[in-house]
């Protein structure tokens, strides 16, 4: 297999506490007899991956962050391999409620983010900084929507200055959106945001989303926009990284975005998002009824497509009824030539910008590879009539 489906030798990651419990466990895809070494405070575990290219641990439940009662603790999770892999990383409260992300290698860590909380009705924005060395300093310039949190008491152009040591986590929370939230930090860290119960619709429920943010210099200029849920509509949440960036849509000028604004996108079909200056992308599905849980996920830009994924398509351990969904991007005239051999039944098709796009289910929980003669885009995500899940292939490093 090629190396680029796979991201790295050395992460860092943390989980947040959903509520009273917390059942998290890490997802590994790569080459058969790889070990994987996982260590975190009083816990330190080895796996190997086997000839299905996946291994699983799960966590002891200390190992979460209570982000609502810890403001720093030593809860970080180290994971270093023989050989280049993959990791997922999966926090479920029970089988209504959880969340999942892509775990960056620390290659692809940086000194600068963005925060993004969610779209609908937010009980708490959530946010979680690990560090990767001692005496990282790290300044927060928070932007909170209405201007004050009225739970945790933190407001609208707030600097928050903090110094971590290596494998310790600062969290904050507040009920408000603290979308464009600006991190900078000394050394790099990995940073994940998201919402602790959002609701988008009156007869939804609130359910946990997060991602691990990619930093600044993987944010991209160009972005195919579509509806990979087959059920649910897609709100895409853009972040400007600097000001008067302009937003460019249909080929018509959209917005212009300041430094640390956004504005929600939905779509039914498919478009292309240009920007003026690199912006940040997150995929949000939005509950119209009872039925589906929401889901976050980082957009790749088309700057950072990949030639070929390994993809972890494992069940929920504890929630059936659910369908694992694949979505293609590609320049290719054909997409169907990517999922040749693969166990994969195409459910929607779209075409924009020049770019094949395509939504495929998944005939089995398995480990998917696929690769291209060019570059595409890949989401992975998981729904259900009491949950959602999902997050994108990887992210290619450069411009």
């Amino acid at each position: 297999m090629s190396a680029e489906n796979n991201n790295g030798k050395e992460f860092v990651a943390a989980v947040f506490l959903q509520e009273s419990v917390c059942y998290a466990s890490l997802h590994f895809t790569g080459n058969e007899g790889t070990t994987v070494h996982i260590e975190a405070f009083d816990f330190s575990k080895t796996t190997i991956i086997g000839k299905d290219l996946w291994a699983k641990q799960d966590l002891i439940s200390e190992i979460c962050f209570d982000v609502k009662n810890e403001a720093t603790a030593t809860k970080g999770i180290r994971v270093s391999a023989s050989d280049d892999i993959s990791v997922a990383a999966m926090t479920t409260e029970h089988k209504h409620k959880s969340e999942s992300y892509l775990v960056l290698p620390t290659s692809q860590l940086s000194i600068e983010y963005y925060a993004v909380s969610a779209i609908g009705n937010c009980a708490y924005s959530k946010l979680m900084i690990i560090a990767t060395a001692t005496r990282t300093e790290i300044t927060l310039t928070l932007r909170v929507s209405s201007g004050k949190c009225t739970d945790s008491g933190h407001e609208d152009g707030k600097t928050i200055k903090v110094t971590l040591d290596k494998m310790e986590v600062f969290g904050l929370y507040c009920n408000k959106d603290i979308t464009g939230t600006h991190i900078k930090s000394s050394i790099p860290v990995a940073v994940v945001s998201g919402c602790h119960g959002t609701r988008t619709s009156k007869k939804g429920g609130l359910d946990p989303v997060a991602d691990m943010l990619i930093p600044v210099q993987l944010y991209g200029y160009n972005y195919i926009l579509y509806n990979i849920n087959t059920v649910l509509p897609v709100v895409y949440r853009v972040v400007a990284a600097a000001d008067n960036t302009d937003i460019v849509l249909a080929g018509q000028a959209d917005h212009v975005l300041q430094e640390g604004g956004f504005i929600d996108i939905r779509t039914t079909g498919a478009d292309c998002l240009t920007a003026s200056s690199p912006v940040l992308v997150v995929a949000f599905t939005e509950q119209t009824s009872t039925f589906g849980d929401p889901l976050m996920a980082v957009v790749q830009s088309t700057d950072h497509f990949m030639s070929s994924y390994l993809v972890y398509a494992q069940a929920n351990p504890i929630t059936g009824r659910t369908e694992a969904l694949i979505g293609l991007v590609s320049s290719l005239p054909n997409i169907d030539a990517i999922v040749s051999g693969a166990q994969m039944t195409e459910v929607a098709k779209h075409a924009a910008c020049g770019f094949s796009i395509g939504t495929f289910e998944l005939s089995s929980d398995s480990v998917v590879y696929l690769q291209s003669s060019k570059p595409f885009g890949l989401l992975y995500i998981r729904v259900g009539p009491y949950i959602g899940m999902g997050y994108s292939g990887g992210f290619k490093n450069g411009k």
